[in-house]
């Protein structure tokens, strides 16, 4: 007879078991990911969308030493990419074919992210000693959870990785095979601080949570002391050093770009108190956490923001109140899905019921208290996740820089983690105390059940008994609720969605809505039916083998229905297509900004209608960044340095002016206009909008053709009129398509009698331009007030933040300065050719930053800060070579670097020497009890 495995033995693990396990998931990840085998097919991806990615392109390798994003406003520094998976992938696929490696890193990314959130299940599960094909399970459970899934497919893989990344840590805390506690919490930590690079601020949370487990296990392994506080300190601490020494390049870079010098970051109460509203919007309402176990309950995604017309989704838009806006109940955001999988729930539940289990108990005592720990982590997670829907979320606000984390629903992913263990310790054991039987005689299931429930323990009878409870009790809910359907469509036409303006719609969810829940009720019954079948020893001896997969199949398809409808795919070459438009603004796009907004981040664009939507939906966020084009009007831009913030403010026009400009654009509602008529007179500063294109170079201008003298000319340009039309279009739907119903549908064409314009404003200052007549000033407020007033001309002086000598005499007359070639440009070197009549500052109209380093011929030279927030070098008279290079310090970059290193050769180490070895302390922890061991090697 072969030797079986003991549960709770440190046996090592195969390669033949990490090739089943990841084809198995490689295999169903696949068919869900099907249509990425197409042509011309690509996921979706709000926050990494193809365009972006392409953008990077040829040189992403060099962004592991720091970003440079120069396609929005006038450039801004952005977090590094990381030394982690996320950073590798990017950078093989982008940089070794530069044309084809952002689609394809468009089509793996997501699926890539989730294989390993799945197989970090999988190996932790594994690391504890639990059965092959509850590991399986426990993979896939991890791998197709909606809160990963969902946000994998609207563009962020990165927080399933940090969900990966923390798996593999605990399964370092957790593993029998090393036994220096040193050397488990230094891996463990690497992992954390890896989680951390991929996911930022999930990272960060999800750390919390590993450190927390690793605390409470090394207390509650052996009976509680002060030595075993200590050492569980000191394991903590030894993670902490770790985490933070792999991640230091991401550390450094997130607190130089996302905190200091951010508006509201500050850490005083009255600052704290203002973003309450901002920093909570995103929180999980506690009716909302039916989620978990009934996907639909409040729709799944909002089909406007993919571009999709409301009446697209057939009744499954989310209508929840994740997302709003305190006092505006039609505003919400649908997040991502935190559905968990009825199955998942069921036999977690199962799981810490054991723990209550006073005879026969499956599990050893080391690892009740761990299911103790993840369920008290999964209780805190869920508190925490409610957000400004509950008190608990206060306590911890207060905690400094805790008012950075926005959204607290991000703590969902701890709690689905916490979830998806406790349902691996449910099915161990299932497994444990049902499967491996050995029955004298199989007889058919109906009488195997009969018999088992005339002599069943206790606990299995009260267990049955509450199931068949918890199941009549939804049935009669669904029933409560479909009879409540009028009233609901009523809820849902006051919440935003009105016959008036959808007719049906609200029809349309509410019975949506009421299929989900009679969903989850058949699928609690096919869940407590299979878990009844394993009770009753249906599945065990020879039956065994079938369990497994009928969970396994049972898992799959309720993680499937709720997981398809986030994955949206479209046809990238068709949505890429060009037109006249972009033909014309991606030609040497480093010469000139573009714009279609009064001011950056304002959303009062000067385009109407549907032009304005096609803008912005997706020339500005996926067009201008394929082509590289740069514009200065922002994408997003949640954190907003407080330089930035006073440079807009102060070239922002006065409420009258401004108030004017927008009652000619049509953005006033008629009853504001007519209320403030009084008011809507041109105070002097209209011209403001004006000076701000001048300053940043932005050179052309989409508008409706009819804003050519009023407002442009007349009040943003009164003086000079530099506003011209260089070329006229209209909007249509592109070949082959009859009627467009989203904006990727819509492109533009050329119409000499076209209602909408690009315009060229004359007066906008070069990129790169030499000025023999400067001004000296260190006072950054009255820098502002300068450039904001109206006798101040940028084209003949530019203020300078540094000591400089004075003007030659040159200065004073119209003689040039010179003149200016840029002959190489890329987001972190810009290369100029120059020539000077005189001493002269070189303007470049690109945002200054201390990480930029100049060099002049060669040498390095002092950078410059001109008008207040660009770039400049002073030069002497002659010709030069002037190089901008972007090029942060690379302390934190090399010791991420080292500990990656250190951490790779350490595991390599213990591959290499790792030997059986007899179970340690570890083996209460991990399996079962000591006598049980010992009863197994009897028989």
């Amino acid at each position: 007879m072969p030797a079986q495995t003991v549960p709770g033995s440190p046996t090592p693990i195969g390669w033949r078991n990490y090739l089943v396990a990841g084809l198995c998931l490689a295999a169903v990840l696949a068919v869900f990911f099907h249509k990425s085998f197409a042509p011309d097919q690509i996921l979706f991806s709000n926050d990494g969308p193809l365009g972006a990615i392409h953008s990077q392109a040829g040189h992403m390798w060099s962004s592991l030493l720091g970003v440079w994003q120069g396609l929005n406003w006038i450039g801004v520094q952005s977090p590094n990419t990381a030394l982690d998976i996320s950073g590798f992938l990017l950078a093989a696929c982008c940089d070794t074919s530069p044309d084809f490696g952002s689609v394809l890193c468009a089509r793996i990314y997501a699926p890539t992210g989730l294989f390993l959130l799945g197989l970090g299940a999988w190996f932790l599960f594994r690391q504890l000693r639990f059965q092959p094909w509850v590991c399986l399970l426990g993979g896939l459970a991890a791998a197709l959870n909606t809160t990963a899934f969902s946000v994998a497919c609207w563009g962020l893989p990165t927080w399933p990785l940090a969900c990966a990344m923390n798996l593999f840590a605990i399964s370092a805390l957790v593993t029998p095979s090393i036994r220096n506690p040193a050397v488990k919490a230094a891996l463990s930590g690497f992992a954390v601080g890896l989680g951390v690079m991929e996911g930022f601020d999930v990272g960060a949370i999800l750390s919390v949570f590993t450190a927390a487990f690793a605390f409470l296990r090394g207390i509650t392994v052996e009976k509680v002391s002060r030595k075993k506080v200590a050492e569980g300190f000191a394991v903590v601490a030894i993670m902490a050093v770790c985490a933070l020494l792999i991640a230091a390049q991401t550390v450094s870079s997130l607190v130089g770009t996302q905190v200091k010098g951010i508006v509201g970051t500050a850490q005083d109460e009255q600052t704290k108190q203002m973003r309450w509203d901002f920093a909570t919007q995103f929180s999980l309402p506690k009716a909302e956490t039916l989620r978990v176990i009934i996907p639909g309950l409040f729709g799944y995604r909002m089909p406007e923001l993919y571009g999709e017309s409301v009446q697209s989704a057939n009744g499954s838009n989310y209508w929840g109140a994740v997302g709003q806006t305190p006092g505006v109940i039609q505003s919400r955001h649908s997040g991502m899905g935190f559905f968990a999988g009825v199955l998942v729930v069921t036999v977690a539940a199962f799981g810490i019921g054991q723990c209550f289990r006073k005879k026969n108990n499956p599990l050893g005592p080391g690892e009740q208290k761990q299911m103790w720990c993840w369920f008290a982590l999964l209780v805190i997670s869920m508190l925490l996740a409610w957000g400004r829907h509950a008190p608990f979320y206060r306590l911890v606000y207060s905690l400094p820089y805790f008012s950075a984390i926005r959204n607290p629903f991000k703590f969902m992913f701890p709690f689905c983690l916490a979830l998806v263990i406790l349902f691996g310790y449910g099915l161990e054991a299932l497994c444990r105390l049902y499967l491996n039987k050995v029955p004298a005689k199989t007889k058919p299931w109906r009488d195997q059940i009969r018999n088992w429930w005339k002599n069943a323990p206790a606990f299995d009878k009260k267990w049955t008994s509450g199931s068949i409870i918890a199941v009549v009790a939804s049935l009669l809910g669904w029933l409560v609720y479909a009879s409540s359907k009028s009233d609901l469509i009523r809820h849902l036409q006051d919440a935003g969605f009105p016959d008036s303006q959808y007719p049906g719609l609200a029809a349309d969810i509410a019975g949506f809505s009421i299929a989900e829940v009679g969903e989850f009720v058949v699928f609690l019954v096919l869940s407590v039916a299979w878990l009844t079948l394993v009770l009753g020893g249906v599945f065990s001896g020879a039956r065994a083998r079938w369990a497994g997969p009928a969970a396994g199949l049972l898992l799959v398809i309720d993680l499937a229905r709720a997981d398809v409808p986030w994955m949206v795919y479209y046809d990238y070459k068709d949505k890429y297509a060009t037109n006249p438009i972009i033909d014309q603004l991606r030609e040497k796009p480093y010469e000139k900004r573009v714009s279609a907004e009064l001011m950056p981040l304002s959303h009062a664009f000067l385009l109407p209608g549907n032009a304005a939507g096609l803008y912005y939906a997706e020339w500005l966020q996926h067009h201008f960044q394929f082509y590289r084009i740069q514009s200065l009007d922002i994408i997003q831009m949640p954190r907003e340095p407080e330089f930035d913030k006073a440079y807009m403010t102060a070239l922002r026009p006065a409420p009258p002016a401004l108030y004017t400009i927008l009652n000619k654009l049509g953005l006033l509602d008629p009853k504001s206009a007519a209320a403030m008529a009084s008011q809507l007179v041109d105070d002097g500063t209209a011209f403001r909008c004006g000076r701000l294109w001048q300053l940043t170079n932005t050179r052309y201008i989409l508008a409706a053709t009819s804003y050519l003298n009023d407002p442009l000319n007349s009040l943003i340009d009164p003086g000079q009129k530099r506003f011209r039309i260089v070329a006229r279009f209209n909007l249509a739907a592109k070949p082959g398509v009859n009627q467009a119903t989203r904006w990727e549908q819509l492109t533009a064409v050329s119409d000499t009698n076209g209602p909408l314009a690009l315009f060229e404003f004359t007066g906008a200052l070069p990129r790169a331009k030499l000025f023999n007549q400067w001004q000296v000033n260190t006072n950054d407020q009255e820098t502002l007030q300068r450039l904001a007033g109206a006798d101040f001309d940028p084209a003949q002086s530019v203020i300078v933040a540094n000591e400089l000598p004075k003007p030659g005499v040159a200065a004073g007359t119209n003689q040039p300065a010179g003149t200016v070639e840029i002959v190489h440009y890329e987001p972190k070197i810009v290369r100029l050719n120059t020539d000077a009549t005189a001493p002269s500052v070189l303007l470049l109209n690109d945002r200054h930053d201390p990480n930029w380093q100049v060099t002049v011929d060669g040498k390095p030279d002092s950078l410059l800060r001109c008008n207040y927030l660009m770039r400049g070098v002073y030069l002497p008279p002659g010709r030069h070579v002037v190089e901008f290079r972007f090029q942060p310090p690379l302390a934190a970059f090399c010791l991420s670097l080292a500990s990656l290193a250190a951490g790779a050769l350490l595991c390599g180490y213990l591959v290499a020497t790792q030997k059986s070895a007899k179970p340690s302390a570890d083996a209460t922890a991990t399996g079962v009890r000591p006598s049980k061991i010992a009863d197994h090697k009897a028989r």
